[in-house]
């Protein structure tokens, strides 16, 4: 008879998968750790304990934990956005590249692959843009947490759903049809490995030209994703290019440098610059050429509170990219300190259009909110902006008041904890957000006094 876990019992579970696998999970412990235990445990939480203690993730008993926690939930070509910037700026750049020094290989890895759909999607872009693609040594690794996920990708059957974001062109082009649903075809099939792996457990393999990892860190504690950024770091080369998820962001600034593409973000190592070609005609307009360094500066000019350059730097990005969320969220918060709340709400209403998982925008609307006594209001923003970034560490923070203010200390206690596992990794002198002037040293002192006065 499985009795009641205690709460010591959830709290080294969730020790114990942070530490394994990075993954944050104390929202939803209770109903994990239950379903885990009625299922496995057998009335002996200790034991149960013990095992997990005492193997690493590929042990059957790990597995049940990842795959009760992993989500598998992709397409092919997600994100159309990441996949035209690939198509027409990254890998062109690499290739060309690659011509001209007669050496014809790419290296491509993409992380949390999860059933092999992202990978896969790269698989068929290198076919079209590279049509001697017999001649080349391209080595394409997927790898995933998850070993049930690996073995539906190396399986390679998917449904339809999987192609809900591609026409039938591309699904006949590539696919054949199969008892159960559609067969991704031998060339590709054979084009890409997939491995275990554990990006809290590995060694670097050096020198990948594109590391793609979108909607991995989303879900790690902060230390665990600083972690997999360094391995990223380590094994991206010299002028290589790493592409997150939209709704997540780079936490050590100083050892990266930002690239902007319409509209779409990614990093080089700090100082490096990525493999590049001419651009077309319609973007040798100084504007359209300084959109990056543009950008840049008005993020360093609201950070360091100079309001008057800002709202100038950004009516030159909105000029040249007039759908840029970034421009709209920094011309809210342009706004918002000239007490201009319309203005403000306007500006996120048209940055959350253009990308509804902004974490930033939802977290500067909450403040308007805040400000404004629009407590209710202000509640559902916060918790819009940790559900689009949940180790947002001002959103984080800002919750922890707003159930102070609600008289329940536990849940306050419980986000200011975790503002402070999102800060940990940055140095004091650096701000924690592209929209705030705050330091990470400077919260790190708020929240310590505030949690000092709660416990």
């Amino acid at each position: 008879m499985i009795t009641q876990p205690s709460s010591s019992y959830h709290n080294q579970l969730a020790s114990l998968i942070e530490a394994q696998i990075g993954i944050a999970v104390m929202s939803k412990l209770q109903h994990v750790f239950n379903d885990l235990l009625a299922a496995h445990a057998k009335g002996d939480v200790l034991a149960y304990l013990q095992r997990l203690s005492v193997t690493t993730y590929a042990d059957p008993d790990w597995q049940t934990v990842i795959q009760t926690l992993t989500i598998g939930e992709t397409y092919f070509m997600r994100e159309k956005a990441h996949f035209d910037v690939l198509r027409h700026h990254i890998l062109p750049a690499i290739i060309q590249k690659r011509r001209e020094s007669g050496n014809l290989y790419l290296n491509i890895w993409s992380a949390g692959c999860a059933t092999g759909e992202e990978a896969y999607s790269l698989a068929i872009l290198l076919h079209e843009l590279l049509p001697d693609i017999d001649q080349w040594h391209i080595h394409l690794l997927g790898t995933d947490l998850n070993a049930q996920f690996l073995s539906w990708a190396r399986l390679g059957v998917y449904r339809e759903w999987a192609f809900r974001q591609v026409d039938d062109t591309f699904k006949n082009t590539y696919f054949d049809r199969v008892i159960g649903g559609w067969r991704i075809k031998p060339f590709l099939l054979e084009r890409v490995t997939f491995r275990l792996i554990n990006l809290l457990d590995t060694t670097p393999t050096p020198q990948y030209d594109l590391i793609l990892c979108r909607n991995v860190l989303l879900y790690f504690n902060a230390t665990s994703a600083q972690q997999a950024e360094t391995l990223f770091h380590q094994a991206l080369a010299p002028d290589g290019v790493l592409i997150l998820g939209h709704s997540e962001t780079i936490r050590n600034r100083q050892a990266w440098t930002y690239h902007l593409y319409n509209d779409t973000l990614f990093y080089t190592k700090a100082g490096a610059r990525p493999h590049s070609v001419a651009p077309p005609d319609d973007e040798k307009s100084p504007t359209r050429l300084l959109l990056q360094s543009v950008y840049e500066q008005a993020v360093n000019a609201i950070q360091t509170e100079q309001h008057i350059q800002a709202e100038t730097l950004i009516g030159e990005l909105l000029t040249a990219e007039p759908h840029n969320p970034g421009g709209h969220l920094l011309l809210a918060v342009v706004y918002a300190n000239q007490k201009k709340v319309p203005e403000a709400h306007f500006q996120l209403d048209l940055a959350l259009d253009y990308n509804p998982l902004m974490a930033d925008a939802h977290y500067v609307r909450a403040m308007l909110h805040w400000e404004a006594g629009e407590m209710d209001e202000a509640g559902e923003s916060l918790r819009s902006a940790l559900y689009s970034q949940r180790n947002h560490p001002l959103a984080s923070w800002m919750m922890g008041d707003y159930f102070a203010k609600l008289n329940k200390p536990d849940r306050a206690v419980h986000h200011w904890q975790n503002a402070q596992r999102a800060i940990k990794p940055l140095l004091p002198e650096c701000p924690v957000c592209v929209v705030s002037p705050m330091l990470a040293g400077q919260l790190g002192e708020i929240l310590a006094e505030k949690l000092k006065n709660a416990l």
